[in-house]
């Protein structure tokens, strides 16, 4: 199973982002800093985290779904 061949829940409002230009947006807007302490609820495949966390002291994220932690390699 690939970063983006997994399955997801309309239900639960998962949405995953694959745009780079969104992804890219979404960081400028946050804005990261080298000090800052990061918090990712539901990281999904870690498009987003992947971007984040270079620019930050730290970030923890949090992904309750098994199936997501595989791919990633973090269960």
């Amino acid at each position: 199973m690939n970063k983006t061949d997994h399955p997801f829940r309309k239900k639960w409002g998962q949405n995953f982002l694959t745009d780079t230009n969104l992804l890219d947006r979404i960081v400028r807007t946050v804005g990261p800093q080298k000090d800052d302490s990061i918090l990712e609820i539901g990281p999904g495949d870690g498009s987003l985290t992947e971007k984040i966390f270079p620019n930050v002291k730290e970030m923890a994220a949090i992904e309750f779904l098994a199936v997501l932690l595989e791919i990633t390699g973090s269960l």
